[in-house]
């Protein structure tokens, strides 16, 4: 493919006699505006300039960004110039024509065609390449730089790397010889051309007398449209095609590295592709191939389940894929059968009696709100959340010698005789039992539905202690419904504080000098304390029962 791109080039740059079509001769790209091109008439015969176009092609772009069709006619020997709108006053006085195809960089290439024939005739640039700021040329480049076509230049060069090196190079805008242009007379008939190229193998010289094999510097022999000898030379570099082996395993199929083939079947395979220096370079690829597999699964689960590679958490039941890695390094394709059962919820709310054993065997002794889980029918979670009430009666009793108090009020109480298998003591339902012979006792409480026994106490002394003898003083009948007598040795006064079990006096009554007091405590069955303080500064307090 290289060899006939170069045979394409090599006619394209003889393919007009010389003398016979226009040319570009001169290129300003100045500072600013100060851009310009001129087109040369070297024949000797007046040429119509609507028969051509001249494109701008921008930044390594393939098709034209502008384009511009002179008209008029242009007589032999004689200069077209185009220049920028803008330019410097030394350009304007030259221009035929001011135009937007000035509005070039130096990475912009030019080019002029012929319409009639659909020639292109000369090119100043690469079309195609970027190549950054300009395109070197000599000493300077198409960028802030004057080109002038060299005097012995009588022909467009469609090949730039030909065509760079026709050119003279002077500063940055200067603009001397715009609107003129000086060209030796054409040469009666020989032609020469220098090619440099680049082949993969081998080329076949222009005349196909040569086959080059190796790089190096050659000369061939044709014969141009006059009929006389046209010499090229040629500079030129040979590549050879190279050879790879690639040992490759794939899934299922593997590309070939060209790209052309897809490849299903384990074998030893050719493939070819451009390598480095653009030539064939043959690839031999012995190909493994592993497939993919597909299994089949089915699960019931409860609430969902995470796929098999983790991908993916499934919460309904349904078919479901999921791709893993097999042994081989392939897909396997796993389709999941699957059932979801959801867990369920309940409420529970409980009152209990000193402690609780939730459904899954928790033991609870103090309220509140709990979760218990436990599995359903469809043996999933079922969590029940429980609020729990427990009730911890109060079963201590206070003992003072044969009288025993529970210490709990406003419940249903059963004074038992521990001594007779817990048998219940016929009338002893009150907060206070008082033991009329020795043993041990204990009370049974009915409070909140529920139901709890105290510990036994033991009674070893029995009799009622009526009187306080520490200050002479007497409290009878004790105990009684309410109605007392209160006897001193010796008249006295001063006061009564009448106190209940908790402390608090509920009622104060004074007496003076007497020796005898009724006293009538109206507050209900249960056990006070009458604290009496004499003016002489003696005390006494004196527990009663009031039945």
């Amino acid at each position: 493919m290289k060899a006939l791109l170069l045979f394409t080039v090599l006619f394209a740059s003889i393919g007009y006699s010389q003398c016979n079509e226009l040319f570009f001769s001169e290129y300003i790209e100045g500072s600013s505006s100060n851009k310009a091109f001129e087109i040369y008439n070297p024949t000797d015969a007046t040429i119509d300039l609507t028969d051509y176009v001249v494109y701008r092609n921008n930044n390594g772009s393939l098709t034209p960004t502008d384009s511009l069709f002179p008209l008029g006619s242009l007589p032999a020997g004689e200069v077209f110039v185009v220049g920028n709108p803008s330019a410097s006053p030394s350009i304007m006085a030259e221009v035929d024509t001011t135009h937007t195809m000035t509005f070039y960089n130096g990475d912009d290439a030019l080019w002029l065609k012929k319409i009639s024939t659909s020639d292109t005739i000369d090119i100043i640039g690469d079309i195609g390449v970027d190549p950054g700021s300009g395109w070197p040329v000599g000493s300077g480049a198409t960028n802030n730089f004057t080109l002038i076509r060299y005097i012995y230049i009588n022909q467009g060069q469609t090949y730039w790397p030909l065509g760079s090196t026709e050119w003279t190079v002077f500063p940055i805008d200067m603009t001397d010889s715009l609107g003129m242009h000086t060209m030796t007379p054409c040469p009666d008939c020989a032609t020469t051309a220098f090619i440099e190229d680049t082949v993969c193998n081998e080329l076949i010289s222009p005349s196909g007398e040569y086959t080059w094999t190796e790089s190096g510097t050659y000369m061939d022999t044709i014969l141009n449209m006059e009929g006389c000898d046209s010499i090229i030379t040629f500079d030129l570099t040979v590549y050879n095609t190279s050879g790879t082996l690639l040992v490759e395993t794939a899934c299922d199929e593997y590309p070939s590295p060209s790209g052309d083939e897809i490849w299903t079947e384990s074998g030893l395979y050719m493939d070819t592709i451009p390598n480095i220096f653009g030539c064939d370079s043959i690839i031999t690829v012995n190909l493994t191939i592993a497939y993919s597999n597909v299994v089949f699964d089915e699960a019931t689960v409860c609430d969902s389940l995470i796929s098999p590679s983790g991908d993916y958490v499934w919460t309904s039941s349904g078919t479901y894929n999921d791709t893993l890695t097999n042994i081989t390094g392939c897909d396997s394709i796993v389709i999941m059968d699957l059932t979801v059962i959801h867990s369920t919820t309940s409420s529970l709310t409980i009152v209990a009696c000193k402690n609780y054993t939730s459904p899954s065997g928790n033991f609870w002794t103090s309220g509140g709100i709990y979760s218990d889980t436990i599995s359903n029918h469809l043996g999933c979670d079922s969590i029940i959340t429980i609020d729990l009430t427990i009730y911890n009666i109060d079963v201590t009793v206070t003992q003072d010698a044969n009288e025993l108090m529970a210490n709990n009020t406003l419940v249903f109480y059963k004074w038992l005789d521990c001594d007779n298998d817990y048998a219940e003591i016929s009338g002893e339902t009150n907060q206070l039992f008082v033991a009329s012979e020795n043993g041990n006792y204990a009370v049974e409480i009915f409070q909140d539905g529920c139901i709890d026994t105290s510990a036994c106490y033991t009674v070893t002394q029995v009799g009622i202690d009526e009187q306080n003898f520490e200050s002479g003083v007497a409290l009878f009948p004790n105990p009684n419904n309410g109605d007392f007598v209160l006897q001193f040795a010796n008249s006295t006064a001063g006061f009564i504080n009448i106190k209940n079990i908790a402390g608090q006096i509920i009622t104060t009554q004074r007496f003076k000098n007497t020796a005898t007091i009724p006293l009538k405590i109206e507050t209900g069955a249960g056990v006070y304390f009458v604290e009496i303080i004499t003016t002489e500064e003696e005390s006494a307090t004196i527990k009663v029962i009031i039945q």
